[in-house]
């Protein structure tokens, strides 16, 4: 298996399972690894989960859905 994809898939478990801490520590190590392989695929790979890790952290933030006014585009996010 190649490396940083299985951290990636390890992230995106830790992101259902709301262990962010280590889904991005999980990311950073994909990162990096795809950044010195020189892995073009896996970088955009690793930005993309980090892209939806950031967003359901800021969506388990107590009051966040009485920010209604954003919910157009909360909802294009999580598509």
């Amino acid at each position: 298996m190649y490396l940083p994809t299985g951290l990636i898939a390890s992230a995106k478990l830790g992101i259902v399972e709301r262990f962010y801490p280590s889904a991005q520590r999980d990311l950073e190590d994909a990162f990096v690894t795809a950044r010195r392989t020189g892995a073009k695929f896996s970088e955009w790979q690793t930005n993309l989960a980090l892209a939806q890790l950031c967003l359901q952290r800021a969506m388990a933030i107590d009051g966040m859905e009485s920010y209604r006014h954003h919910a157009a585009q909360l909802n294009s996010l999580k598509s």
